[in-house]
């Protein structure tokens, strides 16, 4: 509007000029003063005057248009600019220069329900007030523009109605004079009213919300407390007061009480400043005391969403006593719970949820001998598995990865406890026990059951070599239990009982098994007997005895107390046994009979004997001595095999005659201390001329220390010589015989060793008995009676006579004594004039 009053302006400027420039007359000149110019002078400038003034004019046309068309096309710009500007603005207006002059706003006739605007100050009238402002309303609008044009006093803001709208009306003057304009702004109320109504709300119900925050935080059992942005507290909970002893809210705000002010560890002040630098939330932990107790709170600090120093900070501490006592004794019986794995000799391993080792003890150590330091730097499950199978210590898996993969599903899938049997490759067999763990992750148990697998297959072939052996026994066998059930019988005892296998299938009681017998016995006394063996009377000793049973069998049986508080009873049919006892018995004593008679009459004829062979020997001797005459060869050969026949009759008396003695137990030792060598060479003098007419080759071998001996020294020459001569008898020409000794401890070993025809082995054990001779023997080489003595003789002294012979290539006898008799004996005479 201003740059069309300039345009106006200037063109009425221009207008003046020319018209003064026209009105002046020609040659007129002011009162008293001089012409200057003459008439012509001035009929030709009026002329040029007009001239120039019609050129001036048409230039100023000209420059006139050309602005004109420059200035409309930025005033039109200029307008739409203003026009957007005004749209974009949330309120209506109304300029009201004069009566032809009047605009107003699009958004107004919108609002009023006018669809082809406004177009005078009249159209905002409707008597309705439906399409306008009624009567009143518009009068005061009238009021408000009249003001404005004329130079009045502005009416304050007030508020109409109209078009079912409230508007707010601001009056304003624009220009000045005459040439003032009404300037009506007006705003819509009615969705601002709807706004203001639900701010209203929402002031009530942040009000209600902040009352209820507020009583919920006092019913917290832990502080709360609110900072401004300089740190100081703003709020307080109930509890913070508790806390800080405090009387009130007030007081603490007003003293500004902290719940934390230690000099040593920072204040709750200092926390917050923290975490106001930081612009983040900040968790710290404080010991203070509360109520006369000491408490660890768990302090957290949280700045608003501003900036450094203009952010408050909220924040409130927690009571973590409990915890702090429960993480304290769990850490203690996590402790002694690994403190008691360790010392398991099962290995034990836990794994967390994230899969990693958590904890294993000593026995998994020694288990799966890994590194230490790498155990401890906790593996992934997967990797462990992977290190395992490098040191060849899981089983072969012909698919590993997908073993692997199983394996690591049960972090997932495992409900329940599994049970696995891992069989390594070195061997070893190991149960495997993989359950979850309550705190997430697995918990597994590697269990080494080599030694009990071996001990159950052990124990199993024990078992069964045991029932075999049982069902092999001929003896009954069966085992009551603590309870009186039988626990374990073999064939033989259900063959003496005649009782079939399903009568023993469950474990019969005893009482059964007594009803089951009592069918057995006639004799009331024979049952008692059989029930007080099996109903013992609480004394745990053996006790045996025999049964005998209506059908003439005898039974033996015997009850022995085994340590499991069980008793093993046998039972054993006797009756066939008993019959050929008797049998043999009876036949035994016949025998014992008839060699008492045969040993009575030998001995007897012995007696007999002596004294007729010992005229006879005295005859010979006589004879061969040449006392009662000289005799020819032929005579003196005939004497001296009548003594030699003679004194080897002598020999065999005397030796049934001690045979018969030792039998009767009738003789007795003779002990002293001797020296045992000397008797050696003793004998060995002895048999020195039958040696030398055998062409025979006598080797002695005493050793220096072979020192005394405690024994009858008769008997040891008699065994000696003995052996010396059964040795001679049976070596060849020219043979070879050792007699000798040596020390074994507190024994002497005496030996004689030939070179003869030997003992074939199936003959070795019947030597020493008497009268035996042997297959070999050519007939009148000997009755089979030295041999015999020798083993009574040695006996006698404690000692063990002991042979060994192979055929045709000699024998060798040792006599075992000891060196010291326990007592010394008495003689008994063996015969009269020996």
């Amino acid at each position: 509007m201003s740059i069309i009053v300039s345009v106006r302006r200037v063109a009425t400027a221009a207008g003046g000029l020319v018209g003064l420039a026209a009105s002046a007359p020609a040659g007129a000149a002011p009162a008293g003063a001089t012409p200057v110019i003459s008439s012509g002078t001035s009929t030709f400038m009026l002329g040029s005057a007009i001239v120039v003034s019609t050129l001036g004019l048409a230039i100023w046309a000209y420059c006139t248009g050309r602005d004109a068309m420059r200035r409309a096309r930025h005033e039109r710009r200029a307008s739409d600019r203003l026009a957007a500007i005004l749209d974009s603005v949330p309120a209506a207006y109304v300029l009201w220069v004069r009566d032809g002059d009047f605009s107003a706003s699009p958004r107004l006739g919108r609002w009023l329900g006018k669809r082809r605007g406004l177009m005078a100050f009249s159209d905002l009238f409707d008597a309705s007030g439906r399409r306008g402002f009624a009567a009143a309303g518009f009068a005061r609008l009238e009021e408000a523009a009249a003001a404005a044009r004329t130079g009045g006093a502005l009416p304050a803001p007030f508020e109409v109605a109209g078009a079912e709208r409230n508007f707010r009306v601001v009056a304003e003057r624009a220009g000045a004079g005459r040439t003032a304009s009404a300037l009506l702004w007006f705003v819509d109320l009615s969705d601002q009213r709807a706004e203001i109504s639900a701010r209203d709300q929402l002031v009530s119900r942040l009000e209600d919300e902040n009352r209820n925050l507020h009583h919920t935080l006092d019913g917290i059992n832990f502080p709360v407390w609110r900072r401004g942005g300089d740190l100081s507290l703003g709020y307080v909970n109930t509890a913070y007061i508790r806390a800080v002893e405090a009387a009130d809210a007030e007081t603490v705000l007003r003293e500004g009480i902290e719940l934390v002010g230690n000099a040593l560890t920072g204040s709750s002040r200092d926390d917050a400043a923290r975490a106001q630098d930081e612009e983040r939330g900040l968790a710290t932990k404080h010991y203070v005391v509360i109520d006369g107790q000491r408490r660890a709170l768990l302090m957290q600090n949280t700045p608003d969403g501003g900036a450094g120093a203009q952010a408050g900070v909220t924040g409130y501490a927690v009571d973590r006593t409990e915890l702090e006592d429960a993480r304290a004794e769990f850490a203690r019986y996590m402790e002694s719970h690994a403190e008691t794995l360790n010392k398991l000799s099962t290995a034990v391993a836990i794994f967390g949820a994230d899969k990693t080792l958590e904890f294993y003890n000593n026995a998994f150590t020694r288990l799966w001998r890994l590194p230490e330091e790498w155990m401890s730097s906790r593996p992934h499950h997967s990797e462990l598995l992977e290190e395992m199978r490098e040191r060849r210590r899981l089983p072969e898996q012909a698919d590993f990865p997908a073993w692997k993969r199983a394996h690591l599903a049960h972090y997932t899938q495992l409900l329940e406890p599994l049970e696995e049997m891992w069989h390594l490759p070195d061997g070893a067999t190991l149960r495997v026990v993989t359950q979850p763990h309550p705190l997430g992750g697995l918990l597994i148990f590697y269990e080494d059951v080599t030694d009990r697998l071996a001990l159950e297959r052990n124990y199993n072939t024990l078992i069964a070599v045991q029932r075999a052996t049982l069902n092999s026994l001929h003896e009954g066998i069966a085992v009551i239990g603590s309870d009186g059930r039988l626990k374990l019988s073999n064939p033989a005892f259900l063959k003496v009982w005649h009782l079939d296998e399903g009568a023993i299938t469950e474990a019969p009681h005893l009482s059964d098994l007594l009803t089951e017998a009592e069918s057995y016995f006639d004799v009331p006394a024979e049952y008692e007997k059989f029930r007080a063996l099996l109903y013992d009377d609480g004394e745990r000793v053996v006790r045996g005895g025999r049964l005998s049973r209506k059908d003439g069998s005898e039974i033996d049986f015997a009850a022995v107390p085994l340590p499991d508080g069980a008793t093993l009873y046998t039972f054993v049919d006797v009756t066939d046994s008993l019959r050929i006892e008797r049998a043999l018995r009876e036949r035994n004593e016949a025998l014992e009979t008839s060699d008492r008679l045969k040993t009575e009459f030998v001995a007897h004829i012995s007696y007999e004997l002596r004294t007729p062979l010992n005229n006879v020997m005295g005859f010979a001797e006589l004879l061969d001595k040449e006392y009662y005459g000289a005799l020819n060869a032929q005579q003196h050969t005939y004497a001296r095999n009548i003594l030699e026949s003679s004194a080897q009759l002598m020999v065999l008396i005397n030796d049934i005659l001690d045979l018969s003695v030792v039998e009767a137990g009738g003789i007795r030792l003779e002990t002293r201390l001797f020296d045992i060598g000397q008797t050696l060479r003793n004998v060995a003098a002895m048999a020195r001329e039958e040696l030398k007419k055998r062409n025979h080759i006598l080797q002695l071998e005493i050793p220096p220390g072979l020192g005394m001996i405690d024994g009858d020294e008769k008997r040891i020459r008699q065994v000696m010589y003995n052996l010396l001569s059964n040795a001679m008898k049976f070596t060849p020409p020219h043979g070879q015989i050792t007699l000798g000794g040596g020390v074994d401890n507190d024994f002497v070993t005496l030996f004689v060793t030939d070179t003869g025809i030997g003992i074939p082995a199936d003959e070795q054990l019947q030597v020493f008995e008497r009268f035996h001779t042997g297959r070999d023997v050519p007939r009148g080489q000997g009755a089979g009676l030295g041999l015999s003595l020798v083993r009574s003789f040695v006996e006698l002294h404690g000692g063990t006579v002991t042979l060994s012979s192979e055929p045709n290539a000699g024998t060798r006898i040792l006599c075992r004594l000891p060196r010291h008799q326990p007592s010394t004996s008495v003689v008994v005479p063996l015969a009269q004039g020996r």
